[in-house]
């Protein structure tokens, strides 16, 4: 692999440009590329961009964690704290 620096292309205002492949398994990486092929062509790199720095945070993705997930209540009234 390339040293980064001799990959990056220098932008005005100090910017960085890089040019990446990116290789997505099927059913390792499904959430990934169920992301990117729901992300408008113009915005691919945006949204890489955020997923990198945030990890995925869809609302789709969400919604499927919460079907998985079970709510429980919890009773906090004998720990002597009020709420």
């Amino acid at each position: 692999m390339a040293h980064p620096s001799k990959t990056a292309h220098k932008q005005r205002k100090g910017t960085l440009t890089f040019h990446i492949h990116l290789t997505l398994a099927p059913g390792r990486d499904d959430d990934l590329i169920a992301e990117l092929r729901a992300t408008p062509l113009g915005g691919v790199a945006a949204r890489v961009r955020e997923m990198m720095r945030s990890g995925i945070s869809s609302g789709r993705f969400l919604a499927e964690i919460a079907d998985e997930c079970e709510s429980i209540e919890v009773d906090v009234g004998g720990v002597g704290v009020d709420l």
